[in-house]
């Protein structure tokens, strides 16, 4: 995946000698980098933060994006881990009213009526 990778950035067929010299400088002491690793650290750099590739410098750029790249990578897979084991315990009820067929006419009026001089008799 990594020697696909560094092909299509570059646009190359195959890696060149610089870029192999630094792939086993970042593999050796000091660096300890995995190829996987360096893959996922060029995708960071290139496609996530959208870098442009600036030729002759091969993949220099990964010993100061390494531990970003492996941070941001994280998060994404530990993301993905939480949506897989998610589990949706939702239910559908369905709740069933009775409609009161209860019926006023409005037509009849309404038996309201004051005797005003009765209640001031009152006073």
């Amino acid at each position: 995946m990594l020697f696909d990778y560094i092909c299509e950035i570059f646009n190359i067929k195959q890696p060149t000698g610089f870029i192999f010299k630094q792939m086993k400088d970042f593999r050796g002491e000091g660096y300890n980098y995995t190829d996987i690793g360096m893959y996922y650290t060029l995708k960071y750099y290139y496609d996530i933060l959208e870098n442009k590739v600036i030729e002759g410098t091969g993949i220099g750029i990964i010993p100061y994006y390494y531990e970003k790249a492996k941070a941001h990578y994280k998060k994404v897979f530990d993301l993905e881990d939480a949506v897989n084991s998610f589990e949706n315990k939702e239910q559908l009820v369905k709740i069933t009213t009775k409609i009161l067929e209860k019926r006023v006419d409005i037509k009849k009026p309404l038996p309201l009526q004051i005797d005003w001089e009765e209640n001031n008799e009152d006073s």
